[in-house]
């Protein structure tokens, strides 16, 4: 009788490629990426950080195993703390925001609408906003917080913005101005028609326009 002799079969293990959460930090890969984002190839890098170029060559190919001081010499080089070399590239996401799904509220008594661009559940560190003024209608905004800055875009129509108590500054659709909202300021629609503008409003700001 012919027997067929199956082959054995061995219990799953974890693959080299595996990169589940616990597997081990890819080193080599965010090594590569952060140099390569900060613009040094191997020999400066190891011109800086007193490691050698055949070390970091060895450590970027996944060769060779470095000890955390070899790893604190190149992320201070590199200017980023050590935990960023033991943490892999986390992908890139999207959140696409539909406008059906924003609330809208007004002020004075309807004469600007305002629209805000948030994130659910996804703190930022900067504000969006789409405000809608009506023509021949004049809005005055109180400080936002200490430390602010604004961007106000022009999307449609024209508007002036007064900062202040310093003299006004007319915009037109495309314009854009930069001011510190810390102070009071004020958005006036002298036009025939309604305007949109966009407030890009960041906390994360410290010093004083240039």
């Amino acid at each position: 009788m012919l027997r067929i002799s199956r082959p054995r079969t061995r219990a799953p293990g974890p693959s080299q490629t595996d990169t589940g959460k616990g597997g081990p930090p890819d080193v080599a890969a965010a090594l590569r990426r952060i140099r390569q984002d900060r613009g040094y190839s191997l020999e400066p890098l190891a011109r800086l950080s007193g490691v050698s170029r055949a070390m970091l060559g060895q450590i970027e190919t996944g060769k060779s195993a470095p000890t955390i001081t070899l790893l604190w010499k190149v992320a201070t080089a590199l200017g980023v703390s050590l935990p960023s070399l033991l943490e892999s590239e986390k992908p890139s996401r999207t959140f696409v925001i539909r406008r059906s799904k924003l609330r809208s509220t007004t002020l004075s008594d309807g004469k600007v609408e305002v629209v805000g661009y948030t994130v659910p559940g996804r703190p930022l560190n900067f504000e969006a906003t789409q405000l809608c003024v009506a023509a021949g209608h004049t809005e005055v905004f109180p400080p936002l917080g200490t430390q602010v800055l604004a961007l106000l875009i022009v999307n449609a129509g024209s508007v002036s913005i007064q900062v202040e108590g310093k003299a006004p500054e007319a915009l037109e659709a495309d314009d854009a101005i930069l001011f510190e909202a810390g102070h009071p300021h004020e958005i006036s629609n002298d036009g025939s028609e309604d305007a949109i503008v966009y407030l890009i409003v960041s906390s994360q700001w410290h010093g004083r326009i240039a």
